[in-house]
């Protein structure tokens, strides 16, 4: 009688798997041997090849073995119940497909910022003209020092939330100064963010657009209590050279924490928007 049947090494051999494997479905109730001898061997029928693939094929569907379990026990061979497991697994990789897609723009945004300093001007100013707005997602954040920062439970709520959606188009951070903090020079920081991505446009409690239009720029390593220099400068500019400040000041990190340890030293921008004086 034995001789109709498989040792498991034999079977295992024929399924491209190793032995451990069998005697882990085994264990589980997931691919019990067809026979155990009276020696205690395993033995396995030729037919039960068939149960191995079709479980093998559900595995590489990444369809967990206590599911595979459940169908072959109570559904198998049950159309709408494999229509279900498969329809499941569609799903969840549709899902993970916009998962690995968001990774991806993080992952090129910040390779292109990386690739992009070495063209950086530091502490010279210059005029841009933005054709199109651009579009930030914000919290509270009315500091720029790490250990004032943390202390805001609620914006790091906000910013988990943020990077768990991949609401932002890179890590980089950006802040926002109002017009009026720049007019009185205190140039205090109101708003924290990333740049938004269009899922964002979803969510608009905390969207925040800086708008088209003329802007002096300036760029230097500054950090923490050193970047209202930056702003301060562009603000002696303008005066001096025939622009009014008409917006507000926008702030923003040209490379990230990830490679930038020394916050005192950030390679960072400033812009505030500005229009030319009528004679």
């Amino acid at each position: 009688m034995i001789d109709k049947y498989l040792k498991i090494g034999d079977f295992a051999e024929a399924c491209g798997v190793k032995k451990a494997t069998l005697i882990h479905y085994a264990k589980i109730g997931l691919l019990k041997p067809a026979l155990i001898g009276e020696n205690g061997y395993s033995y396995y029928a030729p037919e039960q090849i068939y149960d191995f693939e079709l479980i093998n094929v559900l595995k590489c569907m990444n369809v967990p073995l206590s599911e595979i379990k459940d169908y072959i026990e109570t559904k198998n061979g049950d159309l709408p119940a494999c229509r279900e497991i498969l329809q499941k697994k569609l799903e969840e990789l549709q899902k993970y497909r916009e998962y690995l897609h968001s990774v991806e723009v993080l992952v090129r945004n910040t390779l292109r910022d990386m690739d992009s300093v070495n063209d950086e001007k530091l502490d010279v100013i210059e005029e841009v003209v933005f054709d199109k707005p651009e579009l930030y997602y914000v919290y509270k954040m009315p500091h720029r020092t790490a250990d004032s920062t943390y202390m805001l439970h609620n914006s790091r709520d906000i910013i988990k939330h943020i990077q768990d959606s991949f609401l932002n188009e890179s890590i980089n951070v950006v802040e926002v100064v109002m017009q009026d903090d720049i007019l009185n020079e205190t140039y205090r920081k109101s708003l924290g963010g990333f740049l938004a991505k269009t899922d964002a446009v979803m969510e608009k409690n905390n969207l925040f657009m800086r708008p088209a239009g003329t802007y002096l720029t300036i760029a230097d390593r500054k950090g923490g209590d050193e970047i209202p220099s930056l702003y301060h400068k562009l603000k002696k500019y303008a005066e001096a050279n025939g622009y009014t400040v008409c917006g507000n000041g926008y702030g923003k990190d040209l490379l990230s924490h990830i490679v930038e340890r020394d916050r005192s030293k950030y390679l960072f921008r400033c812009y505030i928007q500005v229009k030319k004086q009528e004679n």
